[in-house]
């Protein structure tokens, strides 16, 4: 891993906002005089890494199933912003040295399963980058699956990983970039997959995270995933309960928090169905949206009327 990367732990949102501003970062260097023995030691750099706020900090030192530092070993906060502000970006192109390829100006973070920060870019200056190297969104690995992780099926939050291009210094006009969700992205006009950097570029910024929890007793044992966000444009975010952290000395805790982030299109109406008992308290917010003027709108079938 190369590149920087911010993550905080705390309890509350206001103590864990993420902020890089006025840096300048540059995947390689043009100077004849630069050796770097193999392609492998200029290719696939990073320049930033989407952050995560966490309900706790690793201890110093760590414990080894900590590491790697940016390894998420705990819960996500319901919400957390992160702000990229007058950024230059440097040499994130394909070959602009002969056999660097792969880099990226932003990347998620592949081991942060649940819920990484929405990211919000101005006042980005770029210098020799290429439009293929944007971003990388890695996909989830089979490693997390078993009942000590995730459960049978992938963790969700690498496929809601949301980067917004606020005043379109990137890419010339305000855009938002969307992890691999083939559901979400191709239902929606105006986005357009890359196979490369594995997301969608969506025109404008009518994007926002729809975040929502139990609030119930027992969050962390009561498992109502699968849940499905739909709505009648063909559009569909499943979603998977949190990983599992918690362990007592070798054994899995076996609890796995109700909290779920959907990366939706705003101004839209959308169908939320649970697949366990629906919790009786609940909350939602729709997080990340351009202003307060946006909204969604959504239903649900409760098990009482």
């Amino acid at each position: 891993m190369r590149g920087i990367i911010g993550n905080t732990g705390g309890k509350t949102t206001t103590d864990n906002s993420i902020t890089i501003r006025n840096s300048y970062v540059a995947a390689t260097s043009l100077d004849s005089n630069t050796y770097f023995g193999t392609s492998s030691q200029c290719s696939n750099v990073r320049g930033i890494y989407v952050g995560a706020s966490t309900s706790g900090a690793k201890s110093i030192p760590p414990m080894p199933s900590s590491l790697p530092w940016w390894k998420i070993k705990t819960n996500h906060l319901f919400e957390s912003p992160q702000t990229i502000d007058g950024i230059t970006f440097v040499n994130f192109k394909d070959n602009v040295v002969s056999g660097c390829t792969g880099s990226s100006m932003f990347q998620s973070n592949e081991k942060a399963p649940d819920y990484q920060s929405i990211a919000i870019a101005t006042n980005v200056v770029k210098e020799n980058c290429g439009s293929s190297n944007y971003y990388n969104f890695p996909s989830a690995k089979d490693s997390d699956l078993g009942v000590d992780n995730c459960g049978g099926w992938h963790c969700t939050g690498l496929r809601n990983v949301l980067i917004k291009d606020r005043d379109g210094s990137i890419t010339g006009n305000p855009t938002s970039f969307i992890a691999n969700n083939q559901r979400v992205g191709s239902a929606v006009d105006g986005c357009s997959f890359s196979q490369k950097m594995n997301g969608y570029t969506c025109s404008g910024l009518e994007w926002g995270v729809l975040a929502f929890e139990s609030i119930d007793p027992d969050k962390l044992v009561r498992i109502i995933s699968p849940v499905n966000v739909t709505n009648e444009d063909g559009f569909r975010n499943d979603l998977n309960s949190y990983m599992d952290h918690v362990w007592d000395g070798f054994y899995t805790g076996l609890k796995r928090l109700s909290r779920f982030h959907a990366v939706v299109e705003s101004d839209k109406q959308y169908n939320i169905q649970y697949t366990g008992t629906i919790p009786n308290v609940m909350r939602y917010q729709l997080t990340g949206a351009i202003d307060n003027t946006k909204f969604i709108l959504f239903s649900k079938q409760y098990t009482k009327p």
